[in-house]
C-alpha cells in the first residue's frame, strides 16, 4: 500500500507506517535540516521529494491518483497551539491546511491521516468573531492586539463587562457560563459557539471523505512523555477502508517502545518543564513528581530532569538529543543516522515537532487490521 508523506518533518509517520508494511511513494517537507535528516534516515530511493507544497501543480498531484492509499501529515500546528499567536487560516502556517485539502480532492486516496495539537479543537475562527463582536458590544469593550496594521482577534482582551468586572481574553470569556447564557438570548444564538475544527471537518467531507478522530496520549503508548495530540482519519467514501479508533489496548502492547533496560540509578529522576528559567512553569508545575512522565516535549529543547541523590544532593540538567529523540519513539539507530548530518539545536528542534512513532504505528495498524469502516452513507 502506497502513501505520500505530506509536511513530514523527520519521518515519525513514516516510520510507523512502514512498520506495518506501507511503502512511501513520495513526501513533502520545506525545512532543509529537517529534509537532510528525513533523507539520511530513510531510503528515498526512487521517491519524488517536494518542498513548498505550494509549488507542486494540480497536473502533478493528478499524476498520483490511482496509485495512492493513504497520504498523511498533519500541516504546521503553530497557528492552533494555546503556547503561539493562534492565528488560525490567517497566518501561513495555518492557511497551508488548504493545500492538504487540495492533495486530498485531486489524488482521492483511499484514507488519509491528519494530526494536529489540541488547540485546534478549540480555536476560533475570525468568521464566528465577526458575528460574536457584535452581539456583545453594547456590553463591553475590546482591546485588540495589533501589528503592522493587523488586528489578531485570537488574543482580543474584553477590559470592561457589567457582570465581571474584570478582564478576559475573548476565548475564555466565551466559555464563562454567564457569558454563554448572554449570547443565546440574542439574535444569531449559537453562532458563536462555531470553531476552527469545525471548519476543518466541513472541508474533509466536501472532498469526499467520512471522518474519525481520537485525542490520544502518548505515554498510553509506551513512552514516558505526556503528549496528547489530535488525530483524524478519513476514510473515501464507498471505498472499502477498516476502523482505527477506539485502539484496542492489545494493538497499544504491541508497539510499546523497546529499550535496553538501563541499570538501576543511584539517584531519583523529576522531569523538569525548563531548565534555566527558574521562573517559567508548565502544565501547572515546573518540577513533576519522581519517574512521571516527562513534560510535553517543545521545539525549544528546555526540559530536563533534576537527579536527587541518597545524600539529598540535587543535579539539574536538560535532556540529551538522544534521550529526546527516544521519547518519541525514535530508534537509536534512527538518532545515530539523524545526528550524522544535523546540529545538536536542529535536533532538539526535530524531535518537539515531531509525532510520536508509536502511536501512528498502531494508527497504521488499525488501517490494515481494523474492522471494517461502514462508510458508505457516512
Amino acid at each position: 500500500m502506497n502513501f505520500i508523506d505530506l509536511f513530514a518533518g523527520i519521518g515519525g509517520i513514516r516510520s510507523g507506517f512502514e512498520a506495518n508494511g506501507f511503502n512511501c511513494i513520495g513526501f513533502c517537507e520545506i525545512d532543509k535540516s529537517a529534509s537532510n535528516t528525513y533523507k539520511n534516515i530513510y531510503d528515498t530511493t526512487n521517491e519524488v521529494e517536494w518542498g513548498d507544497i505550494h509549488k507542486i501543480t494540480d497536473e502533478t498531484f493528478a499524476s498520483y491518483k490511482g496509485k495512492t492509499y493513504a497520504i498523511v501529515g498533519g500541516s504546521p500546528c503553530q497557528a492552533f497551539s494555546i503556547s503561539g499567536k493562534r492565528l488560525g487560516f490567517s497566518d501561513k502556517k495555518g492557511e497551508v491546511f488548504f493545500e492538504y485539502i487540495r492533495a486530498l480532492k485531486i489524488i482521492q486516496p483511499d484514507v488519509f491521516v491528519f494530526e494536529n495539537v489540541l488547540g485546534l479543537l478549540s480555536h476560533l475562527t475570525d468568521s464566528t468573531l465577526e458575528r460574536v463582536l457584535p452581539m456583545l458590544e453594547n456590553d463591553c469593550a475590546f482591546i485588540p492586539n495589533q501589528k503592522e496594521g493587523e488586528v489578531f482577534y485570537h488574543n482580543l482582551a474584553i477590559y470592561k463587562d457589567q457582570d465581571l468586572g474584570k478582564s478576559e481574553l475573548l476565548d475564555n470569556y466565551l466559555k464563562i457560563e454567564k457569558v454563554i447564557k448572554r449570547l443565546k438570548k440574542k439574535k444569531g444564538r449559537g453562532s458563536y459557539l462555531e470553531r476552527t475544527f469545525n471548519i476543518v471537518l466541513q472541508e474533509f467531507s466536501k472532498v469526499g471523505y467520512a471522518i474519525e478522530w481520537d485525542v490520544l496520549q502518548s505515554s498510553d503508548f509506551g513512552v514516558k512523555q505526556h503528549r496528547e495530540r489530535l488525530y483524524v482519519i478519513g476514510h473515501l467514501r464507498g471505498r472499502s477502508t477498516r476502523k482505527v479508533f477506539p485502539i484496542p489496548e492489545e494493538v497499544r502492547n504491541n508497539f510499546r517502545f523497546e529499550q535496553q533496560k538501563a541499570s538501576k540509578l543511584p539517584y531519583t529522576v523529576y522531569p523538569v518543564s525548563s531548565v534555566g528559567y527558574l521562573s517559567k512553569s508548565q502544565n501547572g508545575s515546573r518540577i513533576k513528581i519522581k519517574n512521571a512522565s516527562m513534560f510535553t516535549l517543545t521545539a525549544s529543547g528546555n526540559h530536563g530532569v533534576l537527579q536527587k541523590h541518597p545524600d539529598n544532593t540535587v543535579k539539574m540538567r536538560k535532556l540529551t538529543p538522544r534521550e529526546c529523540w527516544r521519547l518519541q519513539g525514535f530508534t537509536d539507530e534512527q538518532f545515530n543516522k539523524a545526528k550524522e548530518v544535523t546540529s545538536d539545536s536542529q535536533l532538539y528542534k526535530q524531535a518537539g515537532n515531531s509525532v510520536t512513532v508509536n502511536v501512528i504505528k498502531c494508527i497504521a495498524y488499525q488501517l490494515k487490521n481494523g474492522e471494517l469502516f461502514d462508510n458508505v452513507y457516512a
